[in-house]
Parts: C-alpha cells; sequence; structure tokens
C-alpha cells in the first residue's frame, strides 16, 4: 500500500465515512466518491481496514455476546431486584446481595443526608434519603428485539407495477 491508501485505511475506520475519509487522507473531492469505492474493493486495503477493527475490538474488550448478556439482564430486571419495600418504607438491597442482572440494570443510586438529630444522651440520628434509577428496559428489549430480528417491517406493493417501477417507486398512474 501506498501512503495515501494507508492515510485512507487510518482514516476510515475513524467513521467508517469511504468519502470523507479518502478526502482526508489526501484524494481530491471530485473524486472522492469513486476513489473510496474502489479502495474498498482491494484485498490489502480490505485486510489492513479489518486489522485495525480487530486492534479496536481487543482494546474495547467487549463482545457482542457480552451486549447481548448486559441488554438482557437490563430488559429482565425490575424494582425488587434493587430495592425491599413495603407500605412504608424503601430499602436499597447491599450491592453484594443483587444479582448480574439488577447489578447491569442500575443506571444510577444517590444518596443524600436529609437530617442529623442529636439527643441528650449523646446519640446520634442520621436520616438518608435514597434515590435509584434503572435502565429502561423497554430500549433494551428494543436493542436486543432488533439485533435479534423480531421487528422485520414488511411492505405490501399492489396494483399493476413492473418490478423495475416498484423499486423506482413508480406507479402507472404517476405519468398519467
Amino acid at each position: 500500500m501506498n501512503a495515501k491508501q494507508k492515510a485512507f485505511v487510518r482514516e476510515y475506520v475513524k467513521d467508517f465515512n469511504a468519502t470523507q475519509a479518502a478526502i482526508r487522507a489526501g484524494y481530491s473531492k471530485k473524486t472522492a466518491g469513486v476513489q473510496s469505492h474502489e479502495l474498498l474493493k482491494k484485498p490489502e486495503i480490505k485486510a489492513a481496514i479489518e486489522a485495525k477493527q480487530a486492534k479496536a475490538e481487543d482494546r474495547a474488550a467487549i463482545t457482542v455476546d457480552e451486549i447481548v448478556a448486559r441488554l438482557a439482564g437490563i430488559a429482565r430486571a425490575g424494582l425488587g431486584d434493587i430495592l425491599d419495600w413495603d407500605e412504608e418504607t424503601a430499602t436499597l438491597i447491599a450491592k453484594a446481595d443483587m444479582g448480574p442482572e439488577a447489578l447491569a440494570a442500575v443506571k444510577t443510586i444517590k444518596q443524600t443526608v436529609v437530617e442529623v438529630e442529636s439527643n441528650s444522651d449523646d446519640t446520634v440520628r442520621i436520616s438518608r434519603n435514597t434515590s435509584a434509577s434503572m435502565h429502561d428496559p423497554i430500549k433494551a428489549m428494543e436493542l436486543l428485539g432488533r439485533y435479534l430480528g423480531a421487528f422485520t417491517e414488511k411492505h405490501e406493493i399492489s396494483g399493476k407495477l413492473s418490478l423495475v417501477d416498484a423499486i423506482r417507486g413508480v406507479s402507472d398512474s404517476d405519468g398519467e
């Protein structure tokens, strides 16, 4: 690979925008789209991009399986996994007692001192206000559903259209 091609690979893995990567690598703005398309076809450039992606994945140290497991934990966890409550009080469950799904689902935990009372017998009573929030389980389910292909859109085409017209979005009444 020449220096411009190496620069293209380096720029391409930043945002995966081939045309912009070609421009940043020094190719002409006028021909960057065509040049980038041709560059991406070259086996040595494909290999270099894949190698850079592999390095990035190693640095990220997270796999698709881990992402899916984390999203599944968020989707399954509920307030009962992080709180113990009755009619009068709610208490945060100790971190050590939370399962991995509950831990994955916790977004924030905030504890503030509300009041400090000192009694005459030198005992101190501290009241704390604890709030916790969880990641959105619906969003986690949506992401999982998309990954698993559960939400495929189906388009129905009716009328007298040729396949070419259907692809172009043209109907026989458009030109009349």
